[in-house]
């Protein structure tokens, strides 16, 4: 196996799923609401359910990013997606998902990074995916929080 030296930051961090989410397991990270949200822009998107992958450099990252994912379940996020992130300082992340879909829609992306590690604004995730044809996670919600402390 050729293990990568992707950095540190390629692997991207948990999601804790929201309180009111409706398939939360007892092993999940949910997430407490910081005052920090309220009054902010937000977007909130879908969690989908599959697996969380990586693109970059034009190859395709399962759950480990030591190595490209050599895995069949990677094929089709590989065949249809991985060759259009072909930047060294680019990590696109989605969720690549199971199910009868067609199969140029079974990854979505919903955060893109640089090589220093800094997340982009969901616009630019938006554009970034838009000019090379790769689906984003739906968005349930885009503006201004209204949510409350406590």
């Amino acid at each position: 196996m050729i293990v990568e030296n992707l950095p540190s930051i390629a692997k991207y961090p948990g999601t804790p799923f929201w309180p009111w989410s409706p398939a939360i397991g007892r092993d999940d990270d949910v997430h407490t609401i910081p005052g920090r949200f309220v009054g902010q822009a937000v977007v909130v998107t879908e969690k989908l359910d599959g697996s969380n992958t990586l693109l970059h450099a034009g190859k395709v990252y399962g759950r480990s990013v030591s190595a490209p994912s050599s895995g069949k379940w990677m094929a089709m996020a590989k065949k249809h997606h991985a060759w259009k992130v072909t930047e060294p300082n680019v990590y696109l992340y989605g969720e690549d998902i199971y199910g009868p879909v067609e199969e140029q829609k079974t990854f979505y992306a919903f955060a893109l990074r640089d090589g220093e590690g800094a997340f982009a604004a969901f616009a630019d995730v938006e554009s970034y995916a838009k000019q090379r044809g790769i689906p984003i996670v739906p968005i349930f919600f885009e503006g201004l929080s209204l949510m409350r402390r406590g």
